[in-house]
């Protein structure tokens, strides 16, 4: 088992993410940072990156790092599903009062 996860994701997935986890850290610089932030205090870490880090790795500038730990790991792709869900109905209903008016 992983002590911490890392992904890339863009800011809709970073999102879904911080609205699952327990209580979601965004951070800056440096993005090597979230990955010890993650291991010491359990907690994930959504980070807007560096330069350095973009530049090494080639991620977009839409994208940003996201590091969950073990202790979030349990559960954690339930929780993306049912916030992912929750997130597309309410996506739909406000589009459909929207074109209602």
């Amino acid at each position: 088992e992983p002590d911490v996860v890392l992904m890339v994701c863009n800011s809709q997935q970073a999102m879904l993410v911080g609205e699952a986890a327990s209580a979601p850290r965004l951070m800056g610089a440096p993005t090597c940072a979230a990955i010890p932030m993650a291991y010491n205090e359990g907690r994930v870490g959504v980070s807007l990156g560096c330069i350095t880090n973009r530049i090494r790795t080639g991620i977009k500038p839409s994208e940003m790092v996201v590091t969950v730990p073990r202790e979030e790991l349990a559960g954690f792709t339930e929780k993306l599903r049912r916030r992912a869900k929750a997130n597309d109905e309410v996506a739909h209903a406000v589009t459909a009062m929207l074109k209602a008016k």
